[in-house]
């Protein structure tokens, strides 16, 4: 069990002699008891290494001057103590100590620090003895000697009649290597050990030693102390020669009680009684009255100590060391003070001044002639305040006059106060009423006998002069100074020092720094300290400048030094970093031995100029801690070194040069690896430590045994191989580092004890951290070993894998160019389809009117050329269709689908009429089998291009008279379809490749089957893509020359929230017919009137001929103007403002989307409506254009019909809201059948978007909408009174009501769901209010209203519903092309 905590630095004295002088220097001391497991000391030893050994009443501890150990007993463990009381610590062999219980002996290994033998049957020995070679004698047991050797298995047992612990009064190893103890009887017997292999023997010879009984005795260096029955004091030689009488002890052991120890200290010699007392033979008048009992004395090999161990207090130490601190406590002083000190002075008569914030001042005289501090009587102190003359209660500095009986006091104001002498009294010195008011001094300097300078707080620094009139010192003048720095005027003063010359000092607050002022031609100069790290060093409190004249000013953030060397200077700047315990530094002064000392609010920190050291100093040394500003003050008398705190006072005594200077040789100490803890002995430093590769955590303790200075040492290291600088430890002795990578180290560690000890010695322990086993000796052979036989491997490996490289690299390399050329192909492909819309577009135009001419003219020729025309435009638009879906395919697939519920069996029947004139004409047999109605969720144009490719594919590899079967079915909740046909079938290996778009474009160049079926290989591929995006899947079975199956294996699809409920029928879409009566575009009455009286279009396409249609198509109602690119249109739109513009969005130069962008950017023509006619026809690019800003879209080619209609309604929208807006009717809008203001509809749309957002609150009533809108409920009542037919109540019910029917129509959620969403709660209720109001069930007006909007037409937010209505008719005419 360890303890580890530092040990207190000595503490103030204990008891001081006061009646002589014998004990002034030598003290008794207290260290702390804390960390003792008890505190009644037994017994006490000091091992070779310097360690403290203590046996309490509950267990051993070992002290080493900055840590306790505890050892105790332990069940089941071997190796601890047999009790944990201690009787006896003594020397054994070499590097072990015999520690005597009251349960048995034990040998304790000082390396291994534990228990390494026990001997039980030996109980409270305290004979016990060892020589240098470990032989040991112990008399524990009456007639008997126990006797111990190094080779023995233990003690062993020696019969000697008469001895015994009752008739032995002391036994100890002597220097000549013999053993003796000493009788009751006088007699002293010489033991002479003989333990050879066959023998065991004491050879004993005994004589007369003392004459008379004895009652203790006690050995010390070849001497016995002896206390015979007549309690006189005897001290003998062992040999018997020198006997010396010392004392007559009767009355002092009536007094006292029994001797404990007697011991020589320091040349004298001192008994120590039971009860507590201390007599020092040469002065015994004069005894130490502890207070305590005392169990044991021992005097410290190493340092002068005398080590006390008491009954209940711990240990003492006696030792001669002069105080360096002196303190006065403000508690202590006979009056009551309660305010800081903030200036302090001596005089010539021992008088010390102290003045407080607040108090007044407190004079002590001769202060210095009362041992205790505390013991100062009323009579020696004198208080003055403002009632005894002074100007103020703060007092903020002293000043002793050279050239008159006074001292100069500043304080706060107003006024300039002094102390004289001659009366005997304090005065505030008279002033001139024209005179600045003095306020706030808390600095004098007298230049001379009538000039005094003043550093303040307020007014910065000022003259006082004065005028003497009959030894009567008045102000005759105060002349204050104002000191700029730039902009900036200082006032604010704290400090000042004068060089005896010509210059001021001073220290400044505010971030000003120190200033340099001549007093003669009133100069000054601001110290530059922007090179210092800290800007916070300009706030100074104080200044001091030493002897070899370097000034230092200490600030709020560190302490700055001031050199001028050479017209230069130099400065320094020390803080925390340099070992300052507090960086606020209050005051500054320089000792005796040129150290500098300084006041802080952490204690006091020792400055060596010489060596940059800093060494700190606070509690327990003294009780003042924080100290005060600018109070400070050094002795002219004494040399002492004086500084004010917030509680009392502190001063430095005069440093004296040490005679002789203990420096302990420092010890590595402990070691603790992650939680194992292992000691370290004295020669580790030769052997070193190795760590194992996984500790993560090394901790190493050292120590310099040092009883008296040792908790002022401060510790430093360095890590060779780690750091290569010294880190400080300041008074911590461990180090601890973490994660240390394997290798060798070398730990170099050294303290120093004060400021003044600058060379260091260094000592150093060797680290060895092993490396992970991974990376040890045998890992690295076994990894060579294995390397090279990978190397072999690998070399031919490597040769293989080039070889196979540059097969791959060929391959590649075909691959990339196959890919190349397929992709060239596809984009000429693409490029192609784009192109060839524009010509369509013209064809289908003129197709139209070349049909509306041959039903007129009734020309069945040009009827049937006309119907020929038309069929090659459908199959041209197929062609296209099929290669923009590969397209599709190949760079995003199929992923918008449309999931509805679908008549499968109606589109396959539609496909098959398609067919079936073509297997006519080749005899092939056409049968399908699928039931009558069979409904599919899935995406009915999708489903329609799967049977369109796979019948194509099918007729297309099918000989006349061979067959075509289909079949569709429902097959365990799968849509099954099988397309069979006869023919040549398919290869085992094109089976593979069939859905490979390489494939299908490398073979399209030599496709000489059928003609009149599909005209590409493109289709397979297409249906492969639009099966995967259905979620199904596609499989072939063939036999060559036999058959060909296509399987396509569909799931039942999820409908979308969004859609409808509605079966999609197959509409049947084709171009009109001959038969067909177009309608020639109507024209309005508009076009009666003058053609600069048509509303303007402007119509922009690079292709002339698509120009040209729209004007034709166009021009019989509108004023048609060209624009064949982007600029020319924007030049047009300079000019004039058409009412509706065309364009194209492929264009050279700038195209479409950029122009229309242009447009919307200008206030002037955004509001011209854009129609956009593209060959661009995916969905990105027709939503593209449709957000930039167009207001239809329609792809080409285009039907004319459509676009006049789309004209026509735009101009119609455009027309009717301007005349709206010119009316006064737009003020007023319609609002279920009533003509309300614009403010009123704002009102209800207020009422609206209330009752939305609480729609599915059961609470939803007028007063909650009253509350929204901050009115009462009968103002609400009143304005729907005004406004609308309906109260609120019924108002909330029918947007209730509607927002159901919506839910109904636009969702699946139940009835019951949606009765909870409008926040109805009754369900009965509910059922009743719809039926009033629709006449109709719910669930029946969910299967009668669900309807949904035609697909053919793009549109954005603003087009015209009630428009699109009149051209949907047209839309549905047009090819599936056209719709998309």
């Amino acid at each position: 069990m360890r303890f580890t905590r530092l040990i207190l630095a000595l503490t103030s004295f204990l008891i001081l002699i006061t009646q002589t002088d014998l004990f002034a220097s030598t003290v008794l001391h207290k260290t702390s008891m804390v960390d003792l497991s008890n505190n009644a000391i037994i017994c006490m030893h000091q091992d070779p290494d310097g360690y403290l050994w203590i046996g309490t009443y509950d267990g051993l501890n070992l002290y080493n001057g900055k840590d306790t150990y505890v050892y105790r007993f332990e069940l089941n463990n071997k190796n601890s103590l047999c009790s944990n009381i201690i009787h006896k610590i003594s020397d054994a062999e070499p590097g072990f100590l015999w520690i005597s219980t009251s349960l048995g002996i034990n040998k304790f290994s000082l390396k291994e620090r534990k228990v390494t033998e026990s001997f039980p049957g030996y109980m409270e020995c305290d004979l016990l003895a060892s020589d240098s070679s470990g032989i040991t004698l112990a008399i524990c047991k009456e007639n008997r000697i126990s006797c111990y050797t190094p080779s023995s298995d233990g003690f062993r047992d020696l019969p000697r009649e008469g001895v015994g612990p009752q008739t032995v009064r002391t036994l100890f190893a002597g220097t000549d290597g013999h053993f003796y103890l000493l009788l009751a009887s006088g007699i002293l017997k010489k033991l002479t050990p003989d333990f050879s292999d066959t023998t065991f023997n004491l050879l004993s010879e005994e004589r007369q030693f003392h004459n008379k009984p004895i009652l203790s005795a006690f050995y010390e260096n070849n001497h016995i102390f002896i206390v015979d029955t007549d309690n006189k004091l005897y001290r003998q030689h062992v040999d018997g020669k020198g006997k010396e009488f010392l004392f007559d002890l009767p009355e002092m052991t009536k007094q006292y009680g029994n001797i404990i120890k007697i011991c020589t200290f320091q040349s004298n010699v001192y008994i120590v009684f039971r009860n507590g007392n201390i007599l020092d033979l040469s002065q015994p008048e004069n005894t130490i009255n502890m207070g305590i009992g005392i169990f044991c004395l021992m005097n410290d090999k190493r340092q002068e100590i005398l080590w006390l161990g008491t009954d209940g207090q711990g240990i003492r130490m006696f030792y001669d060391k002069p105080d360096l601190f002196g303190s006065i406590l403000l508690k202590d002083l006979p009056i009551n003070i309660q305010n800081p000190i903030r200036s302090l002075y001596t005089d010539d008569d021992q008088s010390l001044w102290l003045g407080t914030k607040g108090d007044g001042i407190v004079r002590i005289q001769a202060y210095d002639t009362y041992h205790n501090k505390k013991m100062i009587p009323q009579s020696a102190i004198t208080h003055f305040t403002t009632a005894d003359g002074l100007s103020s209660n703060r007092v903020y500095c002293f000043q002793k006059s050279e050239y008159h009986p006074c001292i100069w006091i500043g304080t706060e104001g107003p006024g300039l106060t002094c102390y004289s002498y001659k009366e005997k009294r304090i005065k505030t010195i008279p002033q001139r009423e024209d005179t600045t008011p003095l306020r706030y001094v808390h600095s004098i300097c007298e230049v001379d006998d009538s000039t005094l300078w003043l550093a303040t707080t307020g007014n910065g620094l000022q003259k006082v002069t004065l005028h003497i009139d009959k030894a009567v010192p008045t102000i005759g003048k105060v002349q204050t100074f104002p000191l700029k720095n730039g902009k900036n005027i200082c006032k604010e003063i704290q400090s000042m020092v004068y060089d005896n010359d010509s210059t001021l000092f001073l220290g400044s607050r505010g971030g000003y720094g120190v200033i340099r002022f001549n007093i003669f031609n009133q100069g000054y100069e601001f110290l530059q300290t922007n090179n210092l790290r800290n800007p916070a060093i300009g706030d100074v409190l104080s200044v001091c400048q030493t002897e070899d004249s370097t000034f230092y000013a200490g600030a709020s953030s560190g302490l700055t030094r001031i050199k001028f060397r050479g017209g230069k200077m130099r400065l320094r700047q020390f803080d925390k970093s340099d070992g300052i315990v507090n960086d606020m530094i209050h005051g500054i002064h320089e000792g005796n031995d040129s150290c500098i000392w300084l006041s802080t609010n952490k204690g006091l920190t020792k400055y060596n100029p010489r060596n940059n050291f800093f060494h700190n100093y606070h509690q327990p040394y003294f009780s003042v801690t924080e100290f005060s500003d600018d109070a400070y003050w050094k002795c002219p008398y004494s040399e002492r070194l004086f500084f004010g705190g917030i509680n009392g006072l502190v001063w430095v005594n005069k440093q004296t040069e040490p005679e002789h200077t203990y420096q302990p040789e420092l010890s590595f100490f402990e070691l603790q690896m992650d939680k194992q803890i292992l000691p370290l002995y004295k020669d580790i430093s030769r052997n070193g430590v190795t760590v194992p590769a996984d500790v993560q955590s090394l901790t190493i303790a050292f120590v310099a045994p040092d009883y008296i200075n040792g908790e002022n040492y401060e510790y430093s290291y360095q890590l060779v191989n780690y750091n290569s600088s010294w880190e400080k430890l300041q008074k911590t002795n461990k180090v601890t580092f973490m994660n240390l990578p394997y290798g060798e180290y070398l730990l170099k560690v050294r303290y120093r004890n004060d400021v003044i000890d600058s060379s260091a010695k260094e000592y150093t322990l060797p680290i060895k951290v092993l490396p992970p086993i991974y990376l040890s000796s045998l890992a690295i052979f076994t990894y060579l070993f294995i390397g090279t036989v990978l190397l072999i491997i690998a070399t031919y490996r490597i040769h293989h894998q080039i070889l196979k490289k540059q097969k791959q690299i060929a391959d590649k390399i075909k691959e990339e160019q196959k890919e190349k050329l397929y992709e060239s192909k596809l984009n000429f492909f693409t490029h192609i389809t784009h192109e060839l819309c524009t010509p369509l577009t013209l064809i289908n135009g003129v197709e139209n009117y070349i049909q509306a001419y041959a039903a007129t003219s009734k020309d069945k020729t040009l009827e049937k050329y006309t119907s020929v025309l038309r069929e090659n435009v459908e199959e041209l638009n197929g062609l296209i269709q099929e290669i923009l879906d590969f397209r599709k395919a190949e760079d995003a697939g199929f992923s918008h689908t449309h999931i509805r519920r679908v008549s499968v069996s109606s589109l396959l029947r539609t496909q098959f009429e398609w067919f079936y004139p073509l297997s006519e004409q080749h005899q092939i047999q056409f049968k399908i089998d699928a039931p009558k109605e069979l409904y599919w969720n899935t995406d009915s144009v999708y489903f329609k291009k799967i049977l369109a490719n796979l019948i194509s594919n099918a007729f297309k590899y099918t000989e006349d008279g061979g067959t075509v079967r289909i079949s569709l079915h429902e097959e365990e909740n799968f849509l099954v379809l099988k397309v069979y046909n006869t023919g040549k079938g398919i290869e085992e290996a094109d089976m593979q490749n069939i859905f490979d778009r390489y494939r299908i474009l490398g073979t399209m160049d030599n496709d000489d089957n059928r003609q009149n079926t599909t005209r590409n290989g493109l289709g397979l591929f297409i249906c492969h893509s639009l099966v995967q995006s259905l979620g199904g899947k596609i499989d072939i079975e063939s036999e060559v020359g036999q058959y060909a199956e296509f399987t396509v294996t569909l799931p039942f699809g999820i409908v979308e929230e969004t859609s409808d409920n509605t079966i999609d029928e197959e509409i049947p879409v084709s171009l009109p017919s001959p038969n067909t009566d177009i309608q020639e575009p109507q024209i309005s009455h508009t076009a009666q009137k003058e053609t600069e009286d048509k509303p303007m279009i402007l119509v922009i396409d690079d292709h002339k001929d698509i120009v040209w249609l729209i004007t034709e198509t166009l021009s019989s109602e509108y004023q048609v103007q060209e624009a064949y690119n982007a600029e020319k249109a924007l030049e047009f739109l300079k000019q004039y403002t058409p009412s509706l513009i065309i364009t194209d969005i492929m264009m050279p130069n700038m195209d479409g989307l950029e122009l229309i962008s242009l447009i919307k950017e200008n206030k002037y023509t955004r509001h011209i409506p854009l129609i956009i006619i593209s060959a661009k026809i995916s969905d990105q690019e027709q939503a593209a254009g449709l957000n930039i800003g167009a207001d239809a879209y329609l792809t080409k080619p285009f039907s004319p019909t459509v676009l006049l209609s789309v004209v026509n309604r735009l101009m119609t929208n455009q027309r009717e809201l301007k005349e709206y807006f010119y009316s006064p009717e737009s003020a007023y809008q319609y609002t279920e059948g009533q003509l309300l203001h614009q403010e009123d509809k704002e009102f209800l749309d207020t009422v609206t978007s209330i009752i939305k957002e609480n729609v599915s609150k059961e609470g939803l009533g007028p007063e909650l909408v009253a509350d929204a809108l901050n009115i009462n409920t009968r103002i609400l009542y009143r304005r729907f009174k005004k406004i609308s037919t309906m109260t609120p109540s019924d108002f909330i019910k029918d947007y209730r009501l509607n927002y159901a029917a919506q839910l109904l129509v636009n969702t699946n959620m139940s009835v019951q769901e949606i009765i909870y969403n409008v926040g109805i709660s009754n369900k009965s209720y509910f059922y009743r209010e719809f039926a009033r109001k629709y006449n109709m069930t719910p669930k029946e007006y969910r299967t009668k209203e669900a309807v949904g909007w035609p697909k053919g037409f793009l549109f954005d937010a603003n087009t015209d519903f009630a428009g699109l209505l009149e051209v949907n008719r047209e839309i549905c005419m047009l090819p599936a092309a056209e719709k998309a």
